[in-house]
């Protein structure tokens, strides 16, 4: 429960900000359809909670509605569908610490308890820090002082300056390093978007197979609610596949849900 009331907190949060992004909630404009399932799901009526939130996601499809369906499910032990909602909320927003953290206790607690594909935890929440947009502008600043930095030490070495260029130089340097790491807190962002839109969970147990002939080598066995991700295009009644692992063989399409449906994917 703490969590659900954590999640409004967020929202409420966001109506502070500058930059709102286009996928916050503001808890005032939320339809009272929205406010019933909160109410439900604090009085731990989880079953009618789960049955208001799948109605309102069909119309209002945000980050916070997905969020505490998410939870929903997860008091009610349907993890897998409890981690699909994680994981749609986190493409939403991928600043929702909460759904993040969430959503990695969910995978470990599946059977096969792969990783979800990401980084250690600690890096991620650090390069989701900051918004994305946030960050381009942060990258554009700190190359525009770096550009300053560099051609102020070229005037300063012509006129011999030499105390007066070691000062620019020192803080050259602290701005390139502060620009090297808004790139890779961007290049981080960006590539585990990717990597989200060809997500899949798993809906059923299935035996990973070596090759798209039914007679092919098992490789591994998986389990509901593990993350797999999909290579090529979901219209393949038999689908090409790789674990977090890097192992990559066979399953029918029919054995698992993608995070984003009937979406064309390329490796």
């Amino acid at each position: 429960m703490k969590r659900l009331l954590l999640a409004c907190l967020l929202a409420t949060t966001a109506l502070c900000s500058t930059t709102v992004s286009a996928q916050s909630d503001s808890i005032e404009g939320r339809p009272q359809s929205a406010k019933v399932a909160l109410s439900l799901a604090q009085q731990q009526n989880y079953g009618q909670a789960i049955r208001q939130y799948e109605q309102i996601i069909q119309t209002n499809p945000s980050a916070i509605n997905l969020y505490n369906l998410g939870v929903c499910y997860n008091e009610v032990g349907r993890t897998k569908d409890a981690i699909i909602a994680y994981e749609k909320a986190l493409l939403l927003n991928p600043s929702l610490k909460e759904a993040r953290h969430n959503v990695r206790l969910a995978y470990a607690s599946t059977k096969d308890a792969f990783s979800d594909g990401r980084s250690f935890s600690w890096l991620d929440d650090f390069c989701y820090s900051l918004k994305l947009s946030t960050l381009k502008a942060l990258a554009c600043f700190f190359f525009m002082l770096l550009v300053i930095s560099v051609l102020s030490l070229w005037g300063c070495r012509r006129k011999g300056l030499v105390l007066k260029s070691q000062i620019i130089f020192g803080l050259g340097i602290a701005v390139l390093i502060l620009w090297g790491l808004s790139l890779s807190m961007i290049a981080h962002q960006i590539y585990y978007y990717k990597m989200s839109m060809k997500r899949a969970i798993m809906n059923q147990t299935q035996e990973l197979k070596s090759s798209y002939e039914e007679q092919g080598n098992p490789i591994e066995t998986l389990h509901e609610g593990t993350a797999i991700f999909i290579l090529g295009k979901q219209t393949e009644p038999i689908q090409e596949v790789r674990l977090a692992d890097g192992r990559k063989g066979y399953l029918p399409s029919s054995t698992f849900t993608p995070i984003v449906p009937n979406s064309t994917q390329a490796e």
